[in-house]
């Protein structure tokens, strides 16, 4: 069977773990919290999140990595078969996952380390499973200051990923201008679903599988969700998943 590890809020591991589900895909998701993530990663040769182990052995420790061997498995799934469509969904993906992954990731977590009380401890006991789950306020104590150093998350960091966000969104917005369904072509892409994944944190879809059951847990996360909702790539998020595929976790 397929083994995902996840951070299971994370909006990478979202990406793969929508991906598996898309292309009908069996697997089990071994959710880890920050940082006993590494106790599933590092002994499967890896550290970050998401680390499919596939079902004959091979280890991929990438979102992208996954996407790619889904789309082996299932030709055009996620990637168009033309070649020239299938570099456009190439390089918008790539664009997305160092551009607007990254940002959102230190401008949520800014919010949520600046927000008054515990925002973490709902967070994690609200997307684990067992023991982790009981020791969710202790995991979180812990996982503050992991997380603060290990992505350099603080108020002028912040500021500048939210620049650039809003900078690689106004470009997306321009191209979703025309009324498209899809970022490229007429069906789905990995193109679509990295969007919607990677904006997830943000414009909060009720049918996330992990954030549609906790919800907002910082007032500023409200104020990004009001915003980020309004744009045309909220939009294009929000409408994806509203016809997310069903889970195929066993």
């Amino acid at each position: 069977m397929n083994v995902l590890v996840t951070i299971p809020f994370s909006h990478f591991c979202e990406k793969a773990r929508w991906a598996l589900d898309h292309t009908r895909t069996p697997y089990v998701e071994k959710r880890l919290l920050p940082p006993l993530h590494l106790l599933g990663t590092v002994p499967r040769g890896g550290r970050s999140t998401p680390l499919l182990v596939t079902d004959e052995g091979t280890r991929l420790p990438d979102s992208t990595d996954i996407l790619r061997w889904l789309d082996d498995r299932s030709p055009g799934a996620l990637y168009p078969r033309d070649p020239n469509a299938r570099g456009e969904v190439e390089a918008l993906e790539d664009e997305l996952d160092q551009t607007v992954g990254p940002a959102v990731r230190r401008v949520v977590y800014q919010a949520l380390f600046s927000s008054e009380g515990d925002v973490l401890t709902p967070m994690f006991r609200g997307s684990s499973r067992g023991i982790q789950r009981v020791a969710s306020p202790v995991i979180a104590r812990v996982a503050k200051p992991f997380i603060r150093r290990g992505l350099k998350i603080d108020a002028a960091r912040a500021a500048r990923s939210r620049a650039k966000l809003d900078a690689a969104l106004d470009t997306l917005d321009a191209r979703l201008a025309d009324g498209r369904a899809y970022l490229v072509g007429d069906a789905i892409t990995a193109a679509d679903l990295t969007l919607a994944s990677l904006l997830a944190p943000l414009v909060q879809p009720p049918e996330h599988p992990v954030l549609g059951s906790i919800g907002s847990r910082a007032p500023a996360l409200d104020a990004f969700r009001d915003e980020y909702r309004a744009r045309p790539s909220g939009r294009h998020a929000l409408a994806l998943y509203r016809n997310r595929a069903p889970s195929m976790e066993r």
